[in-house]
């Protein structure tokens, strides 16, 4: 008697599972144990909560807090939960999916003060003034302020690729409706982008964060000025006051674009047990020679930081404004497949070419010591990056300044519609301040001006 053979699919099979199973073990044998008697003690008390809390608690949440309460280890580190994700996700990259308007509330109503360029809205025809009064049926006429506030901005917001159906007013037409796809849309980070003074070809542009982009979208608005007919790009002034910072990688990319060779920044991880460094890179430096001048104050941080104190250790910019906030540390952010949580945590510290490290919380603890002996840049005593010219801006100058940065721009088609609305309900047409409303703005020119004489 002969023993039957066994198919050739089932060897297959149990290989591909023993495998899977070797996988799985690796995996989840990673995983750093809670240590005892911490991961006791929170399974306890977690049941003794839902079981005796004199109200009712959602454990979800009560582990989310827990979690959270755990991240925060500094300033900057943190938990994110599935309910704070999109919002997260809108803050550290710039992209949301809606209809693209920028919106207007007031006692009377709600109005499209401009609808972002190329958006959903934009290509529906809606225009600066449009009166929104109604969202998928519902009248916003009839509801409180507040409330029409909260249903105009949370319904007009949604999924890319679905549909919302508004009704609009427009002076005296009659009422009618409009269906907009929404659609995935991009904040823009480089922002007023204009000339200062043509005739001299001194230029500003200002950088609202570092999203994925900033650097290109720079490099374009540049290559537009100095491409104009009749002009010639002869100096600039960067603006980076109210720039919490972003993505470390833009940061350089645009240092790169001023330094043509050295060190721009480094990075420490724990115990200084990895040193990274990120240097110039003579190909990819497009404005070598362009006087430069960088405005700054203290919510200038992180990437915004990164550039201006490495522009300001190879002395190739001038730093106007006031000392910066002083963040010298690097975040990541952290996602695991098919979870719904992410995790920012700090990573490592960064330091200039100089040596400097700028954090304030080290400065706080006295460790105000630079790691290398040929820093020669001076540093405020809070941390941060000191200006070569202090320009101090507060109160309602600053606040001033603050909105017109903030404010969104605005397509050449729509500008005459805008600057009409905006004068008919004695509302300020979006644009930056002038220098003679801007004394930060006002003192970089100068310095401007004195780096361009020749």
């Amino acid at each position: 008697m002969t023993q039957a053979r066994l198919p050739l699919w089932f060897l297959v099979a149990n290989w591909v599972i023993v495998f899977l199973a070797f996988v799985l073990g690796v995996t989840l044998g990673r995983r750093t144990p809670l240590p005892d008697p911490q991961s006791t003690a929170l399974q306890l008390v977690y049941e003794e909560i839902e079981r005796s809390y004199v109200d009712r608690v959602d454990g979800a949440e009560l582990l989310d807090r827990a979690i959270g309460a755990m991240a925060r280890l500094d300033d900057y580190s943190r938990y994110v939960p599935k309910s704070e994700v999109a919002q997260f996700v809108e803050e550290t990259t710039g992209s949301y999916d809606g209809i693209g308007v920028v919106l207007h509330f007031a006692d009377d109503g709600v109005f499209v003060r401009t609808p972002i360029e190329g958006g959903p809205g934009d290509r529906a025809g809606l225009e600066p003034g449009d009166r929104i009064v109604a969202v998928d049926g519902a009248r916003l006429d009839a509801m409180a302020s507040d409330e029409r506030a909260r249903l105009a901005q949370d319904r007009l917001r949604g999924p890319s690729g679905s549909k919302v159906t508004i009704a609009i007013l427009r002076g005296a037409e009659p009422e009618r409706e409009v269906q907009i796809e929404r659609a995935a849309l991009q904040k823009r980070s480089v922002k007023w982008t204009q000339w200062l003074d043509r005739d001299r070809g001194l230029a500003y542009s200002h950088l609202a964060d570092f999203h994925v982009g900033v650097a290109k979208a720079l490099q374009a608005d540049l290559d537009a000025l100095r491409n104009e007919p009749g002009a010639r790009l002869q100096g600039l002034v960067l603006d980076l006051r109210f720039d919490l910072g972003g993505n470390l990688d833009e940061a350089i990319a645009i240092a790169r674009m001023f330094v043509r060779e050295g060190n721009l920044v480094s990075m420490r991880r724990r115990d200084s047990e990895v040193l990274e460094r990120f240097d110039a890179d003579a190909t990819k430096c497009t404005f070598p020679d362009l006087p430069l001048v960088l405005l700054v104050n203290e919510s200038s941080a992180s990437a915004s930081e990164v550039l201006a104190g490495a522009l300001q250790d190879h002395d190739r910019a001038r730093i106007v404004g006031e000392a910066t906030y002083g963040k010298g540390v690097v975040n990541t952010i952290y996602e695991w497949k098919d979870l719904p949580f992410r995790l920012k945590l700090t990573t490592a510290r960064y330091f200039t070419p100089k040596g400097r490290n700028l954090d304030r919380g080290r400065h706080r603890n006295g460790d105000t010591a630079r790691e290398t002996s040929d820093a020669t840049q001076s540093e405020p005593s809070g941390g941060g990056v000191a200006p070569d010219r202090a320009a101090p801006l507060e109160g309602a100058a600053e606040e001033s300044v603050r909105s017109a940065l903030a404010d969104f721009m605005v397509a050449a088609r729509h500008r005459e519609a805008i600057l009409a609305w905006s004068e008919s309900r004695s509302l300020r047409a979006p644009g930056i301040l002038s220098p003679n409303e801007d004394p930060q703005l006002a003192a970089a020119l100068d310095e401007l001006r004195k780096a361009t004489v020749r």
